[in-house]
């Protein structure tokens, strides 16, 4: 159980970080230009790179710890929350945001009422695949090293190197079993939050 808290820890810590940033980030982006204009250079140029290639980089800055693993799953899930945020809002039909205006709504009511709920069903769709991501980020960081000699990655690169095809087949298998789990909560989640919309709607 040892070896799964901390590999959850790793990986809820690096989503939570990376999404929240690129979901804040990208939102910003969708209704600023200026914002747009400056992060729109920095991600084309970076979203490319595959993420795992900095991992040494973040090593020689952090050691072979669990800043280093955050950092990596950070900077990995923070690209589809941001893009699914950024897209979310550019999507958001210019006559509902007239509409409000229309009605005296100030620009914090209109991203509040208008903008943020119509972007959301995007950005949940967006937190998906950085869940995912947080999960494949954290097996690649732990596989390559651990101070601490834990996690289910770490778990997997002994076994393998003991023959232990069974242990290594089990740790394989709970990490499916994390990321299935994790990402069905999430499912459940956001059809309660998109449901509720619905609801307030009517």
């Amino acid at each position: 159980m040892g070896h799964v808290a901390i590999s959850l820890y790793r990986s809820m810590a690096g989503l939570i970080l990376g999404a929240g940033a690129g979901v804040l980030l990208g939102l910003m982006s969708g209704v600023s230009r200026r914002v747009a204009g400056f992060f729109d250079p920095i991600i084309s140029l970076s979203n490319p790179v595959p993420k795992v290639a900095i991992l040494p980089v973040l090593i020689v800055w952090f050691g072979i710890s669990d800043t280093s693993k955050i950092v990596l799953i950070a900077i990995t899930t923070f690209f589809p929350a941001y893009l699914s945020a950024l897209a979310g809002v550019r999507q958001v039909q210019t006559p509902w945001v007239w509409a409000a205006r229309s009605m005296g709504a100030r620009p914090a009511q209109v991203f509040r009422k208008v903008v943020f709920p119509a972007a959301l069903p995007q950005i949940l769709g967006g937190l998906r695949v950085a869940l995912a991501l947080a999960f494949i980020l954290m097996f690649a960081s732990e596989a390559v090293g651990t101070a601490h000699r834990a996690g289910l990655g770490f778990l997997v690169i002994v076994a393998e190197a003991g023959g232990r095809w069974d242990l290594m087949l089990s740790a394989i298998t709970v990490i499916g079993i994390l990321g299935f789990t994790a990402d069905r909560l999430l499912l459940v989640a956001s059809r309660s939050v998109l449901r509720g919309r619905e609801t307030s709607r009517g």
